[in-house]
């Protein structure tokens, strides 16, 4: 036999604020990761100076994966 249970918070003015604080917090982050990632995806494939298509001038990436499957997720 299963059994689920489910909990509701109910939080006063200061824990709610504080609870949106940390989930903005926390969506920046993964934001900031996932662009990450995503940037050192598109480098992993490109050696040298590259055109950056958003402001079309040549632009040399400054950092770089050291492992070769870094950008890709796997170790």
């Amino acid at each position: 036999m299963l059994t689920n249970y489910v909990y509701k918070l109910r939080l006063n003015k200061t824990q709610n604020l504080k609870m949106s604080n940390w989930v903005n917090m926390l969506r920046s982050h993964y934001n900031w990761c996932l662009n990450d990632r995503i940037t050192q995806y598109s480098q992993q494939f490109i050696q040298g100076n590259y055109c950056d298509v958003k402001t079309q001038s040549e632009a040399c990436p400054l950092t770089s994966c050291v492992s070769k499957n870094g950008a890709t997720g796997e170790p």
